[in-house]
């Protein structure tokens, strides 16, 4: 079998380095790609903040963020430190809905892919 023009007339150390050195390079290669790998799984399981827009006034803007379980909805407004943290229920039909049980707070749920957030059985924002 005859060898690439660049290995020929190389030495066997020579030869032995190149491959080592190869070997490393790809295993260096394989250990970035399973950190980004890892770090891409880890990035999609972190809080997500949505931007709300309000429906009658669009200036009204809201911001609801995951918790990393996405067990419980934050919404809060950008220069508000006060925020209602809603908790996560299921449906009969199998939907999700973040609210409070028994209380006059708004209920989030995902309708047709975009959030949407309900208040006394009337949307008060969408998702931007």
């Amino acid at each position: 079998m005859n060898s690439p023009a660049c290995f020929r007339g190389r030495s066997k150390p020579q030869l032995k380095r190149f491959y080592r050195m190869m070997i490393r390079f790809y295993l260096i290669l394989m250990a970035v790609c399973l950190i980004l790998a890892l770090c891409s799984q880890q990035c999609e399981n972190k809080p997500e903040k949505i931007c709300m827009l309000s429906v009658e006034h669009r200036s009204d803007t809201l911001y609801m963020t995951f918790s990393p379980d996405s067990m419980e909805i934050r919404l809060s407004r950008f220069h508000d430190s006060d925020s209602l943290v809603l908790t996560r229920h299921t449906l009969p039909s199998g939907d999700y809905v973040w609210n409070r049980e028994d209380d006059d707070t708004p209920n989030v749920r995902r309708v047709n892919g975009r959030w949407t957030i309900y208040h006394r059985g009337r949307i008060s924002y969408k998702e931007e």
